[in-house]
């Protein structure tokens, strides 16, 4: 029963911590050193979008994934999901976990337009950018956001700050695709995303997203790709379906 109860809770906060950076515990500390590079300069939001355009889908994608493993100080669990990406800006993801539990959200940029269970799932919006990282897309800085930049060989990387957060993206084209993402609130890494890409598709292989102050871990491996899936939208955005 105990063994049970502890999976049980681990498939609740993998939900929680997968999705919700809204509370941060854990001890004092800075943890991790900053991903970013030295030498970042302001720069815009065009130099931003040609850098991401490479990894925008440009027709619905699914992500068959199988497992995804979470794990933290109280327990694990594993089990798999489907993450549908609809250009240019929406994302559904559904999870199925132990004894049946099951969850799914919608985004629509770094915003959640649903979520269920909603006492689960909680507040996409804190780690969404993240979320989307991982996914091999990093999603383009808010509208008004000042942006600083470095771009080098094999190299590109962006930072903005949001809502208190700073949040920084880097994309290593060598000897391995890469993207990571980080955001930082108060001098403190709060989460930290690194997705391994195909350099020839981008699809994404692998992924992890981090939680260091709260010494918990969400990862999974991509079982297979489905690219130009036929999606209606409406039906696609509803939580009923």
């Amino acid at each position: 029963m105990y063994a049970m109860t502890v999976t049980l809770r681990a498939t609740q906060l993998l939900a929680a911590g997968l999705l919700s950076a809204a509370t941060v515990s854990g001890c004092g500390g800075a943890g991790p050193a900053p991903i970013a590079p030295v030498g970042m300069i302001p720069t815009d939001r065009a130099t931003i979008a040609n850098w991401r355009r490479p990894y925008v889908p440009a027709q619905a994608r699914r992500y068959n994934i199988r497992p995804w493993q979470f794990r933290n100080e109280r327990g694990s669990a594993a089990g798999r999901a489907t993450v549908v990406i609809l250009p240019p800006d929406s994302l559904r993801f559904d999870y199925r976990g132990p004894f049946r539990q099951t969850g799914k959200a919608a985004l629509v940029g770094d915003s959640a337009l649903w979520v269920e269970p909603e006492d689960e799932l909680g507040n996409l919006v804190g780690v969404a950018p993240l979320f989307w990282a991982s996914l091999g897309v990093p999603p383009a800085p808010p509208e008004g956001a000042t942006i600083h930049a470095v771009q080098r060989p094999a190299l590109r990387a962006w930072q903005y700050a949001h809502q208190g957060d700073t949040i920084t993206f880097v994309i290593h084209e060598h000897p391995v695709l890469r993207i990571l993402g980080e955001v930082r609130r108060d001098g403190r890494t709060v989460t930290r995303a690194e997705a391994t890409l195909d350099s020839l598709t981008r699809y994404v292989r692998q992924a992890t997203i981090e939680y260091p102050l709260d010494v918990s871990r969400f990862a999974f491996d991509v079982e297979s790709v489905e690219e130009g899936v036929e999606v209606d939208r409406a039906r696609f955005l509803s939580r009923e379906q």
